[in-house]
């Protein structure tokens, strides 16, 4: 038989034993939350430079394996601990699989969005809501939420992206309102809602703004984004005016044509480079199909780098270059640019100033009779527009020529006693006006 001795001595050695695995499973649950917490790191930041995560090819033999696993092998050549992990982790389990990926990111949204509620809970709130497609050409509804905090900053929180399989007003009312419910914002404090003007959206009896105002007890006010409003503003008008429409058309077709290939890309650099315009805006920008006002970037490029871009064109020996090199060798032309680059660039400050996220309704208002003020004092600086014309025109010899008359039609021939009337009094009108300068005509036709 054992003696006591004996006996205590297997009780401590077991009780060492056991202490001995509580520590080495508490010092492995320690390891793998630093791992797993370097993981989390890397997905945020992908997440946050808004970069993809997988790439073509993952397997280990790859030469590229996705922004993701290159990431982590980076961060394990400083942090011995993963990269033991890589190396040595269990087969079947890795949180490197696409499924756990998707998962974590999951897991970090709602625990942005349980913040967010948190912060916004129990005060009043407004909601901002878009409509947008993505790369694959589903359809989701952007969600954000704006709420005032307890330090009077206003903030705007983007709660969820939220795929929409149709748009009509009754789709987007329960995405919405599920969207809302998951964040526990409830309708009793919404006091706002701001979307484009659209039917679905905007309709007044059967819109997403008009069935919410039945459903909120607050009957939250509908507001037409503002800056959506400027940017339809600004297109109507432009189209509706030739000189605009045809000013915006040539800046597409110098796009067009010089970024078309690299041989001409590098043909206006070299001119660039002989002009020593080295520093700002240089590369030539496709037009915005939507957002108007940022067209003015388009503009002060082409206005700065318009003798380069002459250059450039005459050295084409091409049939579409010889006409583009023809209509922006026009005054109506440069006046073009001298007359819309300040008034889009006004304007693309108004737009940013209405984007703003702690923007009120009086600095909108103030923002907007700013603009209207700027525009209308444009009509007394049409004489300084015109007189920087003529001197870049003279600059870049761009000759000051009446436009050529258009060919006479046949008039009918029982109209000829007519046409000599008229005739003779346009002869005897000709003989008393004075020849028109080319600056005058120029000044008339603009």
């Amino acid at each position: 038989m054992l003696c006591w001795k004996e006996i205590i001595t297997s009780i401590v050695l077991h009780f060492q034993a056991y202490r001995e695995k509580l520590e080495r499973q508490a010092q492995l649950k320690e390891n793998n939350r630093q791992i797993l917490e370097c993981i989390i790191d890397a997905l945020k930041y992908l997440v946050r430079q808004g970069l993809a995560l997988r790439g073509d090819d993952e397997s280990p033999d790859s030469e590229n394996r996705g922004n993701f696993l290159e990431l982590l092998s980076l961060l394990a050549k400083s942090n011995p601990l993963l990269d033991d992990w890589l190396r040595n982790h269990p087969g079947n389990v890795s949180w490197l699989s696409p499924q756990i990926q998707n998962e974590l990111l999951d897991c970090m949204a709602i625990e942005v969005t349980h913040k967010i509620s948190s912060v916004c809970q129990g005060k009043m709130f407004s909601i901002m809501c878009d409509e947008v497609s993505d790369r694959s050409n589903k359809q989701h509804m952007s969600i954000v939420v704006r709420y005032v905090t307890e330090a009077a900053e206003v903030i705007e929180s983007l709660v969820g992206l939220v795929e929409v399989k149709n748009t009509t007003a009754d789709n987007l009312l329960h995405s919405l309102l599920s969207k809302l419910k998951s964040c526990n914002l409830a309708l009793d404090h919404l006091v706002g809602q701001c979307y484009d003007g659209a039917s679905n959206m905007s309709g007044c009896y059967t819109g997403l703004q008009a069935r919410l105002k039945e459903l909120s007890p607050l009957s939250p006010v509908y507001i037409h984004c503002w800056a959506h409003v400027l940017n339809l503003v600004l297109q109507d008008v432009a189209k509706s005016a030739p000189l605009c429409s045809r000013t915006f058309e040539l800046l597409q077709e110098i796009y067009v044509i010089i970024e078309g290939s690299p041989k001409r890309h590098g043909q206006y650099m070299d001119a660039i480079d002989d002009l020593h315009l080295s520093d700002g805006l240089l590369a030539l920008q496709s037009l915005s199909g939507t957002r108007w006002s940022a067209r003015c970037v388009n503009l002060r490029i082409v206005h700065r780098c318009l003798p380069a871009i002459l250059e450039c064109l005459l050295s084409m020996n091409d049939v579409h270059t010889a006409g583009l090199l023809k209509s922006i060798s026009d005054p109506t032309f440069v006046f073009g640019l001298e007359f819309l680059m300040p008034l889009f660039l006004a304007v693309n400050c108004t737009s940013e100033a209405l984007q703003a996220k702690d923007i009120d309704l009086s600095a909108a208002a103030q923002n907007v009779s700013s603009l209207k003020g700027h525009i209308a004092t444009l009509e007394d600086e049409f004489d300084s527009m015109f007189e920087r014309t003529l001197i870049r025109c003279d600059a870049l010899d761009i000759p000051i020529t009446p436009q050529s008359a258009k060919r006479n039609r046949r008039v009918p021939a029982n109209l000829h006693n007519y046409q000599m009337e008229r005739y003779l009094t346009e002869s005897s009108t000709a003989a008393t006006t004075p020849e028109m300068m080319p600056e005058e005509v120029l000044k008339t036709r603009l």
